[in-house]
């Protein structure tokens, strides 16, 4: 059944998108021959804009990851020096650790398995180029 759903929904897609762009062709306020010379000058752009775009998006997304890998140290950092003051405050009080209480840990996991994923994305980027 749900593939007969998924099935119906591209295919209302498909013909919603050609009656979509027939009606638009011939509701459009100049002539066909227009609207062609239109469009084939748009698309001697089109190769351009789209080098733009991936030019803009990779430097985005390059600005993104140098921002996680900040965010990501200044974390670890906080965290270890968090550890260090709980680990010296349990040699004080000398309390034997909670195992239920990994909350630590996993943080730490999840931020090391971070800048791991990071680098190795540093590192695919650094050989394309």
């Amino acid at each position: 059944m749900a593939k007969n759903k998924e099935e119906n929904f591209w295919q209302g897609m498909f013909f919603g998108g050609l009656l979509g762009g027939i009606v638009g062709l011939l509701l459009a306020p100049q002539s066909g021959k227009e609207t062609r010379k239109i469009l084939k000058k748009k698309s001697k752009n089109l190769p351009e804009d789209i080098l733009e775009k991936k030019e803009q998006v990779v430097s985005k997304l390059d600005d993104t990851v140098d921002y996680l890998k900040n965010t990501s140290k200044a974390i670890t950092e906080k965290m270890k020096g968090g550890l260090e003051e709980q680990e010296q405050q349990e040699e004080q009080e000398e309390i034997p650790e909670n195992p239920e209480n990994s909350e630590t840990q996993n943080l730490e996991l999840e931020i090391e398995e971070t800048q791991d994923f990071l680098e190795e994305k540093e590192d695919k980027d650094t050989k394309k180029e």
